[in-house]
C-alpha cells in the first residue's frame, strides 16, 4: 500500500486505525479533494453533453437537474475507509458458477482515505455499463459493513450519477456501452434503487 499505511486489507473490512496512513492525507483532506474533483468533471462532462448535438437535450437537463438537487448530500464523509483507487474487475478473485462470488480483490498498491460509498457508486457503474448487472450482489456483499447501510447513504444517488455520466466520456467507450450508460442514467432519473438491490 501506498504512503505507508500499514493495514491489511480483505476486501473491505479493513478499518482505518490511528497510525495505519501516515503520510496520507486525513478523511476530510481526501473527501474534499475528492468533491472537488468531481465538481470540476461534472462541469467538464455537461459542456460535452450540451455541446454534442447528438445528446437528447431533455435528458441532459433531467441529469442535470438531479444532481443538483441532491447536491446537499454531499456535506460529509459518508463511509470513512480505504479505498483502492483502481479498483477494476480484472482485480477480482473469486467464481462466476454456479452463482458469482468475489473473495478478494487484488492488487492493492493504490490504497489511500476516502469515501466508500462513491467507490461502491463507481463499482456498480463500471459493472453496469460493462453488461454485467448479475455480477453486482457478489460486489456489493462483499463491501461488508457497509452491504447493510448502503440503502440509507443520501450520497449514493448522486456518486451513481456523476460516475453514469462520467462514463459517456471514458476514452475508447464503444456504442454498446454509451447505451449502457444512458440507459442507466434515465433509470436513475425516474428514481430506481439499482445500487443498493
Amino acid at each position: 500500500m501506498t504512503g505507508g499505511a500499514a493495514s491489511h486489507a480483505s476486501f473491505h473490512r479493513t478499518k482505518l486505525e490511528p497510525g495505519d496512513c501516515d503520510g496520507v492525507p486525513d478523511l476530510r483532506t481526501a473527501q474534499a479533494d475528492h468533491l472537488r474533483w468531481l465538481r470540476d468533471k461534472m462541469a467538464e462532462v455537461f459542456r460535452i453533453l450540451w455541446e454534442n448535438p447528438g445528446w437528447p437535450r431533455d435528458d441532459i437537463a433531467d441529469f442535470e437537474a438531479y444532481l443538483r438537487q441532491r447536491e446537499d448530500t454531499l456535506t460529509d464523509v459518508a463511509a470513512p475507509g480505504l479505498i483502492k483507487r483502481d479498483q477494476g474487475l480484472r482485480d477480482a478473485l473469486g467464481l462466476l458458477e454456479p452463482e458469482p462470488h468475489v473473495s478478494a480483490l487484488l492488487d492493492w498498491e493504490l490504497v489511500e482515505p476516502g469515501e466508500t460509498i462513491a467507490e461502491v457508486a463507481d463499482l456498480f457503474v463500471m459493472i453496469y455499463v460493462a453488461g454485467l448487472e448479475r455480477l453486482w450482489p457478489a460486489f456489493r456483499n462483499g463491501y461488508e459493513s457497509e452491504a447493510g447501510a448502503i440503502e440509507r447513504r443520501p450520497q449514493l444517488e448522486y456518486y451513481a450519477m456523476a460516475r453514469t455520466l462520467i462514463a459517456f466520456t471514458w476514452q475508447g467507450q464503444d456504442a454498446a456501452r454509451i447505451d449502457q450508460a444512458l440507459g442507466l442514467a434515465r433509470r436513475l432519473v425516474k428514481g430506481e434503487r439499482l445500487v443498493a438491490r
